[in-house]
């Protein structure tokens, strides 16, 4: 390989090196300690302030001495330096150090002076990255202050030579008078390949950047390649999409070079646009005729078309500066090295996500619930696939293209035109494919092969459009450009067109069925509930003791559940708590051993407030509880009929990618009572495929007279009000109840007629049973009640639900995720209690001869929890003082604020009663009755937001909740706790002390 192309491969290896280092960094910080900073290996290699302080040095070696002495943790995380220091001296800097080398050179330096600015930089580095294992030792304890000072003046003297280096290349490149031109001045070879270049960036920021939240899904997604059940046939279509890929931006490039193209360009056609346009309204005609129901998008299309071509005409001609055509010339060679350059970077991209990916469970040796042997495969043929293929492909399509496509002008020409039509042919293959039958599309290509042909088809499109730009003048409405912004025309076109669809596509789709629902005394359907509940739940109360207040009373929990948001983490989480926390035997095995109790299972579940991927989650549980449950701890039948394969997500991208981006073109949404079904819908089908039994009527799992189901309670948001949309199988929305005619809406300052007696409870809500159509027989599947709640910005659209006045008005809503409004669900369990408190209250206050009731609030919270010490707070920037403030109240209002006002609901004596004592048996219980489960931050393969959950990340969740679920006598040691002279505060408890007092043997007694 020639010298000239060390730099890119220096580039990849610093970029598989960094992304190694970084997970060993991450596994270091999170071994946490409540109170007390987490370190990474930054501590270590930042700049370290007043070198004989070393504090940060000091802190971190300390800590995780500290935190892994005695325990498995202490082997691996000496590995986890080690490998960092490791990476760092023999591939990071030295590849770090060609590139600053190769920028210095670029800007003018040469020979003595170039070395002189990377040298000081790189030694120190490598010294400070060689001196790292001395500085840890053995993690055995604080490191030797001499040590620790040697490393501290490393660092301070690597990023001293750093600025130096980095000062004198900005110098140069802005002093223009100065030496030669500036790098790429006037140079017309990066921007010959923007579509190339588009389409890599957002490749990379989908496999390699570290993005976070749901869009950091690549790393979960080729972690199942390690699962057990792996077949060959989940990589094929990834493998070809990237490779699909490659051919594409290679044909491409080769189309930048404009061979064949002549000097001269001819004469733009502006007399095209209007007769396309013209073609896009006479279709818009045509289908309405022929009985299609169409939106206006076509027409949208027309008059875009309409205004450009008709502004070209009535400007008349005009000579562009610009009547040569701008051929490389003498960078021909530059402009296609670069074209190969970037026809590899799927291959690096694919190799990158794989380092990601595998990197931690190797590091974590097994403790990942991934076989070893398959995490050390995928991750080396990361490594080969990026530093030895990529490379390696990019030679030989150079050598490909000297022997034989460059030395025929023909071949020149024609070659990259018929590459070009298989690529695009190949793309409408997958594209019919995935019109016609997502589901099918997204199963046999997969997320990664959809996006990446979906990225190769758009890459010959617009790499074939804008060749044809350079050879024709811009019309005169562009005539200050280039050339015709064919691009951004698209885009504008695209938009325009989706924004005037007024069509039915995006409507929440219905099922025939009576709504669900529980009827009660005067029509309060809470009490009814309530009072169906109770029958149910009083099996679980245990016999009369010695000491209660009330005789023969015994205390029954009232539990209510909120599911935060999550995606699938949340849903899995969800599923697998709700089958723990109602699992009878780990009931009863939380009890002391003489302690005796009739366990409540899942009797004892009142109602699920659910957002988002907790909705998900609590539908999954509900469909699955009157099933057997499997051996293994942690693993229940309700955590494994969550659907968080790949197959969904795929089918949501097919759908979107080939049924809804073209919507918004055609705007087609059926013909008749044909409805074609858009990408919601997929991902519900997909849902049904993984789990049946989501496909069944919301009202199989709603409680009716004579049967018990808890309340399932998903909370999303209205689009055009900010109200919770409330779905749930009793009346919720305070101002929904009926006045005559009308229904009021939810920001009405308005109430029902009997206040709390209405048993209506949710405000600023509106339920979405009020908006399922004109039919007044329809209902809705459940799972799509549950994606209600969790339509995610832009991957799920809005979905429009009607209800239909008798005076013939429609009113409509259009519903989004729940998490707009709020995360956790908590508010809406909050106003649900409050709403039964009286009830509860006088339940309580009655002549004994039925069980007392404890309320209790169990948040699921599927976010690991970080308890190190909190960030000082600095005066905050003026400039962007008020947009900080304007955001922080939202903030504000979820998460522990909100579990700070549950503690002030549910905690101290119970409804209706005085001063008391709650005991699980024996053992005196807290004050609170609000517990929040959530798992830990560790050094482990976190659990990703998003749509997609490996078996690794599973593994993670499942091994957290039976760490919760091991704990011992939670009530016992908080009545130690009180024994001091101080009372500890209200806080929420975990996962054994809910377990505890389900056991069946909660009684009040007097203290």
């Amino acid at each position: 390989m020639r010298l000239r192309a060390l730099p890119w491969l220096a580039l990849i290896v610093a970029g598989v090196a960094g992304i190694a280092m970084r997970e060993a960094s991450g596994l270091l910080g999170r071994l946490q300690q409540a109170g007390a900073p987490s370190y990474g290996m930054g501590a270590l290699t930042g700049w370290p302030g007043p070198p004989w302080e070393h504090r940060a040095i000091t802190g971190a070696v300390t800590a995780w001495s500290e935190r892994t002495v005695g325990t498995d943790l202490h082997g691996p995380a000496l590995a986890w330096v080690h490998w960092y220091a490791a990476l760092a001296a023999v591939l990071f800097l030295p590849a770090c150090g060609i590139l600053l080398l190769t920028a210095v050179r670029a800007v003018g330096f040469e020979g003595g002076a170039a070395r002189w600015h990377v040298l000081p930089a790189v030694l120190a580095a490598e010294a400070e990255a060689l001196w790292t294992p001395v500085v840890a030792g053995g993690l055995d304890g604080s490191p030797h202050g001499l040590a620790a000072l040697v490393s501290a003046l490393l660092s301070a003297v690597k990023w001293i030579a750093l600025a130096i280096a980095g000062g004198a290349i900005l110098v140069r490149w802005l002093a223009a008078d100065v030496g030669p031109p500036r790098p790429f001045a006037g140079d017309r070879v990066w921007r010959r390949h923007h579509v190339q270049l588009i389409a890599v960036a957002v490749l990379f920021l989908a496999f390699a950047a570290p993005l976070g939240g749901p869009l950091d899904q690549g790393p979960d997604i080729v972690r199942a390649w390690a699962d057990p059940n792996f077949t060959p046939v989940r990589v094929l279509g990834p493998l070809t999409g990237t490779l699909l890929l490659c051919v594409a931006l290679w044909t491409a490039g080769r189309w930048a070079l404009l061979d064949g193209v002549g000097p001269a360009r001819e004469p733009g056609r502006w007399q095209l646009t209007l007769i396309a346009g013209a073609a896009a309204a006479l279709l818009f005609g045509a289908l309405r005729l022929t009985g299609f129901d169409t939106g206006l998008n076509l027409l949208g299309i027309a008059l875009v078309l309409a205004v450009i071509g008709g502004v070209n005409g009535a400007l008349g001609a005009r000579a562009s500066s610009a009547s040569h055509t701008d051929l490389p010339g003498d960078r021909w060679g530059r402009v296609s090295r670069l074209g190969r350059c970037l026809s590899v970077a799927p291959l690096v991209a694919l190799g990158m996500l794989l380092v990601r990916a595998f990197s931690g469970p190797v590091l974590l040796s097994g403790a990942a619930g991934m076989p070893v042997r398959a995490a050390w495969g995928w991750l080396l043929a990361g490594v080969v696939l990026a530093v030895v293929v990529a490379p390696a492909s990019a030679w030989g399509a150079g050598v490909l293209e000297r022997r034989w496509v460059d030395r025929s002008a023909r071949r020149k020409r024609w070659v990259p035109h018929q590459v070009g039509a298989a690529v695009l042919g190949a793309g409408v293959v997958v594209a019919v494919t995935g019109a016609v039958d997502p589901l099918a599309a997204g199963r046999g290509v997969r997320v990664i092969g959809l996006l990446t042909v979906a990225l190769a088809t758009l890459v010959v499109a617009f790499g074939f459009v804008r060749r044809r730009a350079e050879q024709r003048l811009p019309t005169r409405l562009f005539s200050r450009a280039r050339r015709t912004p064919v691009l951004a025309l698209s885009l504008v076109t695209v938009l325009v067109a989706g924004q005037v669809d007024a069509g039915r596509y995006h409507d929440v789709p219905m099922v025939a069925g009576a709504s669900a629902g529980i009827a009660g005394d005067d029509g309060n359907a809470l009490e009814g509930a309530f009072e169906e509940w109770l029958r149910n739940a009083g099996a679980c109360a245990p016999g009369a003791g010695a000491g209660e207040i009330e005789a023969g009373r015994p205390v029954v929990p009232l539990v209510l559940v909120a599911a935060p948001s999550g995606g699938s983490r949340a849903a899995y989480w969800t599923a697998a708590a709700l089958d723990d926390l109602t699992d009878p035997e780990l009931q009863r095995r939380a009890l002391a051993p003489e302690t005796a109790g009739a366990a409540c299972g899942d009797r004892a579940i009142f109602a699920i407030s659910g957002v988002s991927g907790g909705s998900l989650g609590a539908a999954v549980w509900a469909t699955s509880r009157d099933g057997a449950r499997t051996e293994s701890p942690g693993r229940t039948e309700a955590a494994a009929g969550v659907p968080v394969s790949e197959e969904p997500l795929a089918a949501l991208l097919a759908a979107g990618f080939y049924r809804d981006l073209p919507h918004m073109l055609h705007g087609i949404d059926g013909r008749g009572t044909r409805h074609i079904a858009d990408r919601a819908r997929i991902l519900e089908t997909g849902w049904e495929r993984a789990n049946p039994a989501l496909a069944a009527d919301l009202a199989t799992v709603a409680p009716a007279t004579g049967t018990w189901r808890p309340l399932l309670l998903f909370n999303g948001t209205a689009v055009e009000t900010g109200c919770r949309v409330v779905v749930a199988p009793i009346p919720a929305a305070v101002t929904a109840e009926r006045r005559g005619d009308a229904l009021a809406s939810c920001r009405a300052a308005a109430g029902p007629a009997r206040g709390n007696g209405s048993g209506r409870f949710a405000v600023g809500a509106l339920d979405a049973q009020d908006y399922l159509g004109c039919t007044g027989d329809a209902s809705l599947r459940l799972s799509t009640a549950a994606l209600l709640s969790a339509r995610f910005p832009y991957f799920t659209p809005t979905g429009r639900m009607r209800h239909c006045n008798p005076d013939g008005t429609v009113a409509e809503t259009f519903g989004v995720d729940g998490g707009y409004l709020e995360t956790n669900g908590i508010a809406l369990a909050l106003d649900l209690w409050r709403a039964l408190e009286p009830v509860v209250a006088a339940h309580n206050r009655a002549p004994a001869g039925r069980p007392l009731i404890a309320p209790m609030l169990v948040v699921l919270d599927n976010h690991y929890q970080r308890y190190g010490a909190p960030t000082a707070t600095d005066r905050p920037a003026e400039l962007i003082a008020p947009l900080t403030a304007l955001q922080a109240p939202r903030t504000a209002q979820t998460g522990p604020i909100q579990l700070q006002d549950a503690l002030l609901e549910l905690s101290g004596p119970l409804p209706g009663l005085g001063p008391g004592r709650l005991r699980a048996g024996d053992d005196p219980c807290g004050d609170s009755r609000v517990f929040r489960l959530a798992p830990d931050a560790h050094p482990g393969v976190e659990a990703p937001l998003g749509w997609v959950l490996s078996d690794a990340a599973q593994h993670d969740l499942r091994t957290e909740l039976r760490t919760q679920t091991a704990a011992g006598a939670p009530c016992a040691a908080v009545a130690g706790r009180a024994a001091g002279s101080l009372v500890p505060a209200l806080e929420p408890g975990g996962m054994a002390t809910v377990l505890q007092m389900l056991g069946g043997a909660l009684r009040l007694t007097a203290s």
